[in-house]
């Protein structure tokens, strides 16, 4: 997808210091400086995230979705990692409003293999809900989760805390006993 915004002269000066582009051909390339650009401030943004520094992986995500709000590669869309990175730093609200977004772009059905990742999107938004105690949320969204990714040890888990906080001690105690059973058969 070709991106049709001129990147500014600090972002082509950081390209041209990578030696990625060279100064003579940024006025020839900007299509490719753009693609660049994103890709760069994307890989950026999952480095700074797997050091933990999760404010740094925000502005860049914030960064890449500024150029462009519709941005995405083979690692996804920057909204993923910037929800994962809100979570991390006790942001629920805001980790909620960007796995939901990701979720409502995949709609009702989707393929197969989108809904294994539409299942850990779940997954994370459920974890946020239980922090949020909204109970229910949390419930529903793990029973979604639980439809595309039957066998996933940490969908139970997460399931038995939300037991856990609700008082229901024997459907937690059950989802826990689940949660073993599948962990022991994926070693």
């Amino acid at each position: 997808m070709p991106f049709h915004h001129k990147p500014s002269k600090r972002l082509l000066e950081q390209l041209i210091e990578k030696g990625l582009i060279c100064r003579k051909d940024c006025p020839h390339n900007l299509k490719y400086v753009d693609q660049s650009l994103l890709h760069l401030n994307k890989q950026a943004a999952i480095q700074s995230h797997f050091r933990q520094q999760y404010e740094e992986a925000i502005q860049t995500c914030n960064q890449v979705l500024a150029a462009a709000p519709d941005y995405r590669d083979c690692w996804g869309d920057p909204r993923e990692f910037r929800a994962t990175a809100y979570a991390s730093l006790g942001e629920y609200e805001k980790a909620v409003t960007d796995f939901s977004y990701l979720i409502d772009q995949a709609g009702p059905a989707p393929s197969p293999n989108a809904g294994k990742g539409l299942s850990w999107i779940l997954f994370n938004r459920a974890r946020c809900y239980l922090h949020l105690d909204q109970c229910q949320s949390a419930l529903q969204d793990l029973g979604t989760a639980m439809t595309y990714a039957p066998n996933q040890d940490y969908h139970y888990f997460c399931r038995a805390k939300v037991y856990e906080k609700l008082g229901q001690q024997r459907l937690a105690d059950m989802d826990m006993e689940q949660a073993r059973l599948l962990h022991n058969d994926n070693d």
